[in-house]
């Protein structure tokens, strides 16, 4: 008697079944637990694989599902990265145009000329404004500024900004701190 029963088992038979436990691995063979034991260890396997390889295969998708996930929000990021800065460029310029416009208009005097705060004209391009900052000429326009949170991002924005963002990107938006006081 053999190990096997009646017939011999090669390896490269008995390894299709390593995906298997080795019950229904004995069972399948027509031979008991104990012989296929003894078979293992004639081959050189001290530990039946079948654990071993599911542990792995779910390790496996665990990455890969890891993976999928990861770049999924790389790309979301980095697409939203970008929405994000083409959005501050355009808040920036348009904040910036009615700031100077808002300057011009403040140091325009009745005869059409442009006077800085000491009585000179500025230099082309360069308006002066009273302000020391350009969220002030802004305030001053009508619009009043509020920071926001998006993401981990803070921004400052006005109504019609606001109103912008949320039309163009969605998501989730939330006012920084107390709103502004009436009338400042």
């Amino acid at each position: 008697g053999n190990a096997a029963g009646s017939r011999e088992i090669p390896l490269n038979e008995l390894t299709q079944y390593f995906n298997l436990p080795e019950k229904a691995v004995a069972k399948n063979l027509g031979i008991c637990l104990t012989s296929l034991k003894k078979l293992c260890r004639s081959y050189g396997i001290t530990r039946w694989p079948f654990r071993k390889l599911k542990s792995l295969e779910r390790t496996m998708k665990k990455v890969k599902t890891e993976q999928v996930a990861v770049s999924n929000q790389v790309s979301t990021a980095a697409a939203s990265e970008k929405v994000l800065q083409a959005f501050n460029a355009a808040v920036g310029a348009t904040a910036m145009a009615a700031a100077a416009t808002s300057t011009i208009a403040s140091n325009t005097g009745p005869g059409g000329s442009s006077a800085g705060p000491s009585g000179g004209s500025a230099p082309m391009g360069h308006p002066t404004s009273s302000a020391t900052n350009p969220s002030d000429d802004m305030q001053k326009a009508g619009s009043t500024r509020r920071a926001y949170a998006i993401g981990h991002r803070t921004v400052v924005l006005n109504d019609d900004e606001l109103e912008m963002f949320r039309a163009t990107m969605g998501g989730k938006i939330e006012p920084v701190g107390p709103p502004p006081a009436a009338g400042a």
